[in-house]
C-alpha cells in the first residue's frame, strides 16, 4: 500500500470512527450546541447530585434495529430541581448519544421524561436531558456552577444571560 493510501485510510478512520466520548448531539435543532447551565436547568424536570448505584442491560431482540437499552439506578444525594425519589432509574440506549454512569461515582445529572414510548424507553421514564450538556462527574462541577445551582433552585432566582 502506498504512503498516500495509508494516510488517506488513516484520515478516513479518524473521521468516521465514533468513540463514545464524541456523541452526536443535537439541542433544539442545533448540532453540538453548547448549552448554558441555566438553559439545561430550565429544560430539565429533575436536576440532581446522584451516585451510580446499579446498571442493568436489557437485551433487545436480535432482529431489532434499536441499540441495546441500559437501566441505571442512581441514588439521589441532593435534588436541585424536582421531587426526585431517593433512588431513580435512568434509561438510555447503548450508543454514541448516550451518557454512561459508573457504580459508586458521583454525578451532576439533568433529567427529562421521555415524551412517548420510544420503542424500548418507557413512556414517562427518565433520561439525560442532553448528553453533550452539563451532566458530568460531580468532581468536575466548579464552585461557580455549584453556586449557580443553589441560586437556580431558589424560587426567586434571577436568570442572567
Amino acid at each position: 500500500m502506498s504512503r498516500s493510501s495509508q494516510l488517506l485510510l488513516a484520515l478516513a478512520a479518524a473521521l468516521f470512527a465514533a468513540p463514545g466520548a464524541h456523541a452526536l448531539c443535537v439541542y433544539e435543532g442545533v448540532l453540538y450546541y453548547q448549552t448554558t447551565l441555566q438553559e439545561e436547568f430550565v429544560d430539565s424536570i429533575h436536576v440532581v447530585h446522584a451516585t451510580g448505584f446499579s446498571e442493568r442491560d436489557q437485551n433487545i431482540s436480535d432482529t431489532s434495529d434499536e441499540d441495546p437499552l441500559v437501566h441505571y439506578t442512581l441514588k439521589v444525594e441532593h435534588a436541585y430541581k424536582g421531587n426526585a425519589e431517593e433512588k431513580i432509574t435512568v434509561y438510555t440506549h447503548r450508543n454514541s448519544g448516550a451518557y454512561y454512569f459508573e457504580k459508586g461515582r458521583d454525578y451532576l445529572v439533568f433529567l427529562e421524561r421521555t415524551a412517548s414510548a420510544d420503542g424500548h424507553l418507557p413512556q414517562g421514564g427518565l433520561t439525560v436531558n442532553y448528553s453533550c450538556g452539563h451532566t458530568k462527574l460531580w468532581a468536575k462541577v466548579t464552585d461557580k456552577e455549584r453556586a449557580c445551582l443553589v441560586g437556580l433552585s431558589e424560587p426567586e432566582a434571577i436568570f442572567l444571560e
